[in-house]
């Protein structure tokens, strides 16, 4: 059962309607839990004398140990700039085991000028770095080092580590109790929560997560990077979650590795647990045998608008799973490479084995399966074995897979996805400029451009374009390999031939707006693989099998209804009723959506229609708003504008505009142009709206208009939150 990832998550923090509790709220979130008039601040400052009491910075402590001894709940501590090493040993007489152990209750925040400063309560952790390092003994070696540089167990929320550099520590400690996971922080049990912290340079050795080990706690990461760091023999080099349910937002995990052909996962791995990635970024991340990015074991991890760009592993290149069921959602997949040694890649981006994966609104880009001596290589962008895997509203496009490089002893199989044995469904996905690549006079060409075995199910999805030693027939778009089996309907296949023919499926170009981009080449990030005014496509889907919204993409909470927004956020089933010059129409078969709009679907990943959403949302108390427009816009027709993904009972104004004026605004942008506005708007205890109007009469076919909705909500930081802001083009 996939989780809805439609909703932010605000652990941890409870939002009322009224600005002084949104402020308050807001407080939370910077720096802690507020200090009531017992509560105390201490001040440390590396360049102390040794007599302070911490009580100012003029008599800070020089040592952070002695303020995380001193302090209590609800206390702050506040570190200057500079480097502080643990003192307090966790196994007495192994000065290794020293570690900064964190208290409950307890903020520490980094990044202050400190004593001497003109201000030096002036905070600024990027120019004014707070290191907590673990190099203890002789300065630049690193044999000596701390196994954990901070120590984490039994924990609360309240409990804050904010602003600080972890570095250089060596979880090594093979005759310690767990010391050799978590070089830089070892969590247990813990749920605290981290900001702006950077990871960095520390290690694991036949253990995991040299930047940070989670074991069954659920703490919260917020603008955290993972840099540099490795392990050894051990899977996770950045971060290991074992069993967790860590959530993380708006991180970073760069050039971590993991060496000496372990396990995997250069930038993260989870045994276990349901960790959930939001706005994460992984690039250039090596992961040895498997997962460049992320390594999944009988895990059920969400993935939600993460980049993965450029990792690499021999198996998986951006991410591996064995077993369990992943989330993917609005996320990149772009040039990551697997392949490696001895070893054909599997997986480009992405390859799992009995696992139950889902992507919706995903892009795989120029994701690449190396080939080995006498193999050829699997699954340019997805290889899958048994399981599930399934596709929504997904691009594939300049993926390659290739045949082994001496002469083509084995063919390579799948530039797009290769599957054997997998319960395999694309629903109303575009793959093209794929290309399996076979070596110059090889024995055994490349088969499958596109989607090669599997007990493959394809509709309303778009197949053209791509290439294998075959040329570009159907064969290279969709071949069904010696084991596997076809259903393919309601889709664009090219060179489609007798066996395919019925069932809805045609065989004309596409006519993709841009198939090549600015950069003339197809298969690359520019490329605009919407549908052309023309498009044989539009209209020509199946509405029937339009798969159930599990990605929640509307923010109705309905996870059961059809998914009725594309890849790019526009409304599905659009009727356009294309006129071709000579008059005859093109698509428009009869059909209405479960909404109630007019159908028929388009095929592929891309909705024509006459409503476009531009972007521009600004996170309130649960999220970024969500504005949808649905409804024909032809004279005297229903039109809908909808709004989720808000709090509930609050006061709302409706811009409308004839023109984009990007007006920054309350921290936002303010799209419209502004001719009218309609306050006196509510949410209702769901925190929905939904207006209804009829369209009117004579207005000009093309005439624009811009909406958005803004929304009174204190927890935004000037109290206003503003939705996704959209166009409408009249018939």
């Amino acid at each position: 059962m996939h989780r809805r990832p439609c909703r932010r998550q605000t652990r941890g923090l409870s939002f009322r309607p009224t600005l002084a509790a949104g402020l308050a709220s807001l407080l939370v979130w910077l720096v802690g839990a507020p200090a009531a008039a017992s509560q105390s601040v201490l001040y440390v400052d590396a360049d102390a004398l040794p007599e302070g009491d911490g009580s100012a910075w003029e008599t800070a402590l020089a040592d952070l140990q002695d303020a995380l001894l001193a302090a209590g709940p609800g206390d702050r501590i506040h570190v200057a700039q500079g480097t502080y090493k643990p003192s307090a040993e966790r196994e007495p007489g192994d000065g290794r085991s020293a570690t900064f152990a964190l208290v409950e209750g307890v903020a520490l925040l980094g990044g202050f000028a400190g004593a001497g400063e003109t201000d030096p309560d002036l905070r600024d952790p990027l120019l004014q770095p707070t290191v907590l390092s673990g190099d203890l003994g002789i300065p630049g070696v690193a044999f000596d080092n701390a196994y954990h540089v901070v120590w984490s167990e039994e924990l609360s929320g309240a409990t804050v580590l904010d602003g600080v550099t972890l570095r250089d520590g060596r979880a090594t400690g093979f005759d310690v109790a767990d010391g050799t996971s978590g070089g830089g922080l070892f969590n247990r049990a813990a749920d605290p929560t981290l900001r702006g912290c950077v990871f960095t340079e520390n290690e694991a050795t036949n253990g995991c997560g040299g930047g940070m080990y989670n074991a069954g706690g659920s703490p919260v990461l917020r603008d955290c990077e993972f840099l540099f760091n490795q392990t050894l023999n051990g899977n996770g080099a950045g971060f290991a979650n074992a069993g967790g349910d860590p959530l993380l937002e708006d991180c970073l995990f760069f050039a971590n590795s993991v060496e000496n052909g372990a396990l995997g996962g250069g930038g993260m791995s989870n045994e276990g647990g349901s960790a959930t990635l939001r706005d994460c970024v992984f690039e250039f991340n090596f992961g040895g045998l498997a997962g460049g990015a992320v390594v999944n074991s009988e895990a059920t991890p969400a993935f939600l608008d993460c980049v993965f760009r450029g990792n690499g592993a021999c198996r998986g290149g951006a991410v591996s799973s064995e077993g369990g069921a992943g989330h993917y959602q609005g996320c990149l997949f772009v040039e990551n490479i697997a392949g490696c040694f001895f070893f054909a890649g599997t997986g480009g981006a992405v390859a799992g084995t009995d696992a139950d994966d889902l992507f919706v609104n995903c892009r795989f880009v120029a994701n690449g399966a190396t080939e080995a001596t006498e193999v050829g290589s699997r699954g340019g962008a997805v290889a899958t074995v048994d399981g599930r895997a399934r596709f929504t509203n997904c691009v594939m496009t300049g993926n390659t897979c290739h045949s082994a490089a001496v002469t083509s002893r084995e063919g390579g199989f799948g530039a797009a996805i290769h599957a054997t044995g997998t319960e395999l469904l694309l629903a109303q996905c575009t793959l093209t400029a794929n290309r399996a690549e076979t070596t110059d006079g090889g024995l055994f060409g490349s088969l499958g451009g596109g989607v090669y075995g599997g007990l493959t199910t394809i509709r309303n999805s778009i197949l053209w374009g791509n290439v294998d030693s075959s040329g570009n027939g159907q064969s290279a778009q969709v071949n069904a390999g010696a084991e596997g089996s076809l259903d393919v309907s309601d889709s664009c296949i090219e060179g489609l031939d007798e066996a395919l023919a019925d069932a809805g499926n045609i065989a004309e170009d596409p006519l993709f707006v841009d198939a090549a981009g600015a950069d003339l080449t197809p298969g690359s990030e520019d490329d605009d693989l919407r549908l052309g005014a023309l498009s044989p496509c539009v209209d020509a889907g199946d509405d029937g099998a339009v798969p159930a919204d599990e990605g929640d993409l509307d923010c109705d909470g309905d996870l059961e209804e059809p998914t009725s927004l594309d890849l790019s956020g526009t409304t599905r089933f659009a009727v356009e009723q294309l006129v071709e010059p000579n008059g005859v129409e093109r698509g428009a078969r009869a059909g209405r959506s479960a909404k109630g709009d007019p159908g028929v679907v388009d095929m592929g990943a891309f909705e024509r229609s006459r409503w476009t959403r531009l972007g521009a949302e600004l996170a309130g108390g649960v999220g970024e708003p969500c504005m949808v427009g649905r409804g024909g816009l032809e004279p005297g027709s229903e039109v809908r504008l909808s709004l989720t993904r808000s709090i509930a009972h609050a006061r709302v104004v409706l811009f409308v505009g004839q023109g984009v004026s990007n007006t920054p605004w309350k921290g936002g942008l303010l799209v419209p142009t502004r001719e009218l506005v309609f306050p006196g708007l509510m949410t209702g205890p769901g925190g929905t709206l939904e207006l209804v109007e009829t369209w009117p009469e004579g207005l000009p076919s093309g005439f624009e208009l811009f909406y958005q909705f803004w929304v009174q909500d204190p927890a935004a930081v000037f109290a206003v939150a503003a939705s996704n802001a959209i166009g409408s083009e009249t018939r």
